[in-house]
């Protein structure tokens, strides 16, 4: 392995590479809240720490895109349940924004809102 050394900031830039498998510092410790469950919790007791219902938030994109894969498979039904309960997400967002004073106007707002707060909320994440 070469240990060159960089000269300008005295580090050795094989060892500031991050291992692989090796979870990110968030860029922001402050802001960070929502936190992946560590493999070895969750080894103990997966399902306890697998969404059964709803997938929200990025740390279940792969099951989301699993079950999309899968979409017509009535033998996956934990995928068949995920979709489901995609259909009645996009049901409730339309209910809350007729509650909220109106349809399509009202879930533009809500994504200019989640646009305006992009990094912020990236950064609720711990990677």
């Amino acid at each position: 392995m070469d240990q060159s050394i960089d000269l300008e900031s005295g580090t050795i830039p094989e060892l500031n590479k991050p291992a692989p498998g090796t979870w990110r510092f968030p860029k922001n410790p402050a802001l960070c809240c929502i936190y992946r469950v560590p493999n070895c919790m969750r080894q103990v007791n997966p399902e306890a720490y697998t969404p059964q219902t709803v997938l929200i938030g990025p740390l279940h994109h792969s099951l989301k895109s699993k079950a999309l894969k899968s979409r017509g498979d009535v033998t996956d039904t934990k995928s068949m349940d995920y979709l489901n309960m995609e259909r009645h997400k996009k049901m409730y967002l339309a209910e809350f924004a007729k509650r909220m004073g109106g349809g399509e106007k009202t879930i533009d707002g809500f994504r200019r809102t989640i646009e305006d707060n992009e990094e912020m909320i990236r950064e609720s994440y711990s990677e």
